[in-house]
């Protein structure tokens, strides 16, 4: 037992004592380092992971600065077409239902800015306070939106951390997209380019250059000689032709051009010549081309006809 004054009393009451605002400023520190590597960590996960997939990690970062529940990022074009509606969580065996079209259309309202709003919790029956934002991504027309709810009842979330993060998570998608089009050019080794939804391209490899400034007249090298439509994915310009495929946010355009042996083609026998190029069997030219495999059968016999090519691995081997 120790009595006021003796050497341990007087050891505990000249102790140094913590300044609370050291401690603050440390935690806040911590706090800045966490979202710091969540942030590196999104970025890792771009690399090699189906789009579901990406998300689903991506979620598990933020869970790691932020105590989060089941939440939703969807990603929707500039005519309000949703190209994805993903439901985040650690957790499947707790799976809300998917979001209905009252709730989609709250979440429409939601200005991209970036911003954090409070909504009605009472559209989503929980007894949670839902955080919405949505952000825009960089250079293409797709507009990121978030519903973030916390883990837990009576639980606020931090607004600015989720401020912080969402516009990454857009950038992340981006730089996702862009490096899955230019695996796939590696793999296939074609004459290729990246472009937006006006047609302005973002990058291109030698060969589609090479193409273009040959074969396109007053091509000035910086947009495709015609802007990319949902409706057409083979698209016929001069002796070339295009095939144009949506990414997310984004278009993938092959090119490959005609010299004079298939000058006499129709243009539906150019588009079969690029999918033989690209191995189609009849079906699958038949199926891409919304006609019968009987048509595709005729117009092969004219192609044959009209080049003086006697097969189909020679029409091939005279494809540029």
């Amino acid at each position: 037992m120790y009595l006021p004054g003796s050497k341990r009393s007087h050891t505990l009451t000249n102790s140094k004592k913590v300044n609370p605002m050291a401690l603050m400023q440390l935690t806040h520190q911590s706090q800045e380092l966490l979202l710091g590597q969540c942030i590196s960590k999104i970025y890792h996960h771009t690399q090699g992971n189906a789009l579901d997939a990406f998300m689903q990690l991506c979620f598990r970062e933020i869970c790691q600065v932020v105590d989060l529940g089941p939440s939703f990022w969807l990603i929707e074009d500039a005519e309000g077409q949703l190209l994805a509606h993903t439901l985040l969580t650690t957790n499947t065996a707790a799976c809300p239902d998917a979001l209905n079209e009252t709730q989609i259309a709250l979440l429409r309202t939601i200005p991209a800015n970036g911003m954090a709003t409070e909504l009605d919790d009472s559209l989503f029956s929980k007894q949670l306070s839902a955080c919405a934002l949505a952000v825009t991504q960089e250079d293409s027309s797709l507009i990121h939106r978030f519903l973030f709810f916390p883990a837990q009842e009576d639980t606020s979330l931090n607004d600015k951390q989720l401020q912080f993060i969402a516009p990454h998570l857009a950038t992340a998608t981006r730089l996702k997209t862009l490096q899955n089009a230019r695996l796939k050019r590696r793999e296939e080794r074609v004459a290729q380019a990246i472009c937006n939804h006006s047609g302005r391209i973002f990058e291109m490899n030698e060969s589609f250059r090479a193409v273009l400034s040959k074969q396109i007249h007053e091509w000035q090298g910086s947009s495709l000689p015609f802007i990319p439509s949902t409706t057409h994915s083979l698209v016929i310009t001069g002796s070339c032709i295009f095939h144009i495929e949506p990414l997310l946010g984004y278009w993938s355009v092959e090119v490959m051009y005609f010299d004079r042996v298939f000058c006499l083609l129709s243009n539906k026998e150019r588009q079969i010549c690029f999918l033989l190029k690209k191995h189609f069997k009849n079906k699958q030219i038949a199926e891409e081309l919304g006609i019968s495999q009987k048509t595709v059968d005729n117009h092969l016999t004219n192609i044959y006809r009209k080049t003086g090519l006697s097969s189909r691995s020679a029409v091939i081997a005279n494809l540029k």
